[in-house]
């Protein structure tokens, strides 16, 4: 009975043991090399390519296996070189993938160097010892293959898979999977130490004691059999793992679903700004942001009704762009709100907002802005410029910049800012614009400050809205449609 079944164990571990232990890797590698993980911050994502081509590689020499149990006339010398190179080209992958991967954590070199050593141990005993004629060579080279690069590569990768199971731990997103990677890193331990029991009997140690006979009578199962489901285990388990890329996909997917979210409410109070009904004054806005995944970014602009006849407007720009920067606006806008009912000032306000954006940034953002307010019963503007691009203002004599300006927002605390008083009459505009304007450029050539005050200058009997257009218009020609940044473009002209 006992005959009976070695019988049966040495037929079934023959050609269908050969033709699932290669389906394993195969279906292994093939399945590491479609998916995607382009986006991954996994140590293991950049270098996964060399053990899905492994897996191709080693199924296919497996197969080749297969074909030569089955059909003896296979030893052909053709036949022989082509498993060899089969054999050897799918370990040197495996190798380089278990040794990238441990010199990726230990951030040693000399770890990345180590195929070159068990390459050149292989290349000196086979030339030594075993180059007499290619039977000797197939037999021996194949069992040194398994002993010099098939157990170390094994070793390599239990060894990653391990480090990489740690690293899944302490990501709460995607922890759920890591015990995929410890089980894949205890598997290709074990086939390792299972593969250098499957290697026929040698003169020489380890050949001598660790062979196919030794397994056998040991266990009573040929090794075949154990590689076999080792394989598939892999496998199943390694096809698992990769599950985590699309975890992290999916993980994306929910945060992009939030910034969406967070979106909708900036665009509705930062976009949607009511434009003043004041008797005296026109004004007209334009914003537009350079990020194509966002309609808002760091530029701002806004209107403050302070009662009693008096107007405060704001413009401004968040280092930054896109949805992080539109919610550093956000901020600064409401500072400015909940400031302007206590300060009547700009000056006192800019100084109290440059104080709230180190304190809330911690250095991380800074703001350039004006912050003017219109006084109607006066007829007179005051103003205070925190590193913004100098206000234009057109009277029936002359279009000037007004130049006072103190230091950025946000850089250092307790600035203080000086403030101007000018006297705003009928028929003057006042363009306030943040640096998207300025700086849009063609060919390395800036838009400028000259091309906007002659634009102006030549067209401010337009209205308000009109001039806005056509400032836009002539930008988005000069850059041929492409912003590098957000702007913002406001015109106010005293109508009364």
């Amino acid at each position: 009975m006992v005959l009976l079944f070695h019988v049966q164990l040495e037929f079934v571990s023959q050609p269908v043991i050969y033709f699932f232990y290669g389906l394993g890797f195969y279906s292994m590698g093939l399945a590491v090399l479609l998916e995607i993980r382009a986006k991954s911050e996994l140590r293991i994502a950049a270098i996964l390519p060399l053990l899905g081509l492994f897996g191709i590689v080693h199924g296919a020499y497996e197969w080749l296996t297969m074909v030569s149990a089955s059909h003896p006339t296979a030893g052909s010398p053709w036949f022989i070189i082509l498993s060899i190179i089969t054999l050897g080209l799918s370990l040197l992958l495996l190798l380089f993938f278990g040794s990238e991967l441990v010199g990726m954590v230990t951030r040693e070199k000399w770890v990345r160097l180590t195929p070159l050593f068990f390459i050149a141990a292989w290349a000196i005993l086979v030339s030594l010892f075993f180059s007499r004629n290619l039977e000797v060579f197939a037999l021996n080279g194949t069992i040194l293959l398994h002993y010099l690069w098939y157990f170390p590569a094994t070793v390599l990768v239990g060894l990653g898979f391990f480090t990489e199971y740690k690293q899944l731990l302490s990501n709460e997103k995607i922890s759920r999977l890591a015990y995929n990677f410890l089980v894949v890193a205890i598997l290709f331990i074990i086939v390792g130490l299972v593969r250098i029991f499957s290697v026929p009997p040698s003169f020489y140690f380890p050949a001598s004691v660790f062979n196919q006979k030794s397994f056998l009578d040991f266990l009573q199962i040929p090794a075949e059999i154990i590689r076999g489901i080792l394989a598939l285990g892999i496998a199943f388990f390694v096809i698992r793992g990769l599950r985590v890329f699309r975890a992290e996909v999916e993980e994306e997917v929910i945060l992009l679903e939030e910034k969406k979210r967070i979106l909708n409410v900036l665009q509705k109070r930062l976009l949607k700004r009511d434009i003043p009904k004041v008797r005296e004054l026109k004004v007209a806005a334009h914003y537009e942001s350079a990020t194509r995944e966002a309609a808002v970014g760091g530029d701002f602009y806004d209107f403050l009704n302070l009662g009693q006849g008096r107007l405060a407007v704001a413009v401004g720009d968040v280092s930054g762009k896109g949805v992080e920067a539109a919610s550093d606006a956000f901020l600064v806008l409401q500072s400015i709100r909940c400031l302007s009912h206590e300060y009547d000032r700009p000056k006192d306000i800019m100084a109290k907002v440059n104080n709230v954006t180190l304190a809330q940034s911690a250095g991380g953002f800074f703001i350039t802005m004006v912050l003017l307010m219109f006084d109607k019963k006066s007829s007179r503007l005051v103003y205070t410029n925190g590193g913004n691009y100098y206000p234009l203002l057109c009277t029936s004599e002359e279009c000037r910049f007004l130049t006072s300006q103190g230091v950025v927002l946000g850089v250092s605390p307790d600035e203080i800012y000086e403030q101007e008083e000018l006297e705003f009459n009928k028929g003057d505009t006042l363009i306030l614009f943040t640096d998207g304007l300025i700086e849009a450029r063609r060919d390395g050539q800036f838009f400028g400050e000259e091309r906007i005050q002659k634009i102006v200058k030549e067209n401010k009997g337009l209205s308000t809205q009109r001039l806005v257009d056509l400032i836009v218009a002539k930008v988005k020609s000069f850059t041929k449609g492409v912003l590098g940044d957000d702007i913002v473009i406001l015109a106010i002209k005293k109508i009364r």
